[in-house]
């Protein structure tokens, strides 16, 4: 498949009609989504084995690229997944693989990068969202913030502090079902561009996680 044409009749046939709507009302591009998914044009690198394209970074930076001139917001809403994503293409296990990156890519599902927060965006190590081990759970409070899809991502992909004491080293991710308990969607910006994306805070009071092992992510992963 040329996914790169692909993506610019995608983007000139389905996007484009459609763009000065979802700019204007600021409504989600569901139906958009949807067929993007259909066509394959959504977690491309995630890897074949579990659904995906099994396609690099820079192919993906192509298809986001066709697919930006038909409207931003709506490429945002769609490369948000590659992005949400990616931490468990990294650092996930078999079974996260298969339960998470299985689900997005059987069905149109979101998955939303929780890293930046309200007071800790270009300095993501002052982070303040914290995960503290209870029994045989996570327990993660406090809010993140610009996370694009965060009202209607299926599941999230966290970066919270499990050890302050260590700094960087003290940060973990964690992926987390935006029906576990505790999860909330906060205010939707009123943006002034991308507006058909989907822009949230999403609030953690409580929102328990069942502990698994750790994988610890060395540099030859990334």
């Amino acid at each position: 498949i040329d996914f790169r044409q692909l993506a610019h009749e995608f983007a000139q046939y389905e996007i484009r009609p459609v763009a000065a709507h979802h700019d204007k009302t600021s409504a989600y591009p569901w139906a958009v989504i949807k067929q993007a998914h259909a066509l394959g044009l959504m977690n491309l690198t995630v890897p074949e084995a579990y659904g995906g394209g099994g396609l690099g970074q820079m192919e993906d930076c192509l298809v986001t690229e066709e697919l930006s001139c038909g409207c931003a917001g709506i490429t945002s809403a769609i490369a948000g997944n590659s992005l949400g994503a990616t931490p468990i293409v990294i650092a996930g296990n078999e079974e996260q693989k298969k339960k998470f990156l299985g689900a997005i890519t059987a069905e149109p599902r979101l998955v939303a990068f929780n890293l930046t927060e309200p007071q800790a965006g270009s300095d993501a190590a002052n982070m303040k969202v914290t995960a503290r081990k209870v029994g045989g759970d996570y327990v993660l409070n406090g809010t993140k913030q610009f996370i694009t899809n965060g009202g209607v991502a299926s599941y999230h992909s966290v970066f919270v502090m499990t050890d302050a004491s260590k700094g960087t080293d003290g940060i973990s991710a964690f992926v987390v079902a935006a029906d576990t308990p505790g999860v909330t969607a906060g205010k939707e910006e009123d943006k002034m561009g991308q507006r058909a994306a989907n822009t949230t805070q999403v609030i953690y009071q409580d929102a328990a996680v069942p502990e698994v092992e750790p994988r610890h992510v060395a540099d030859e992963d990334l």
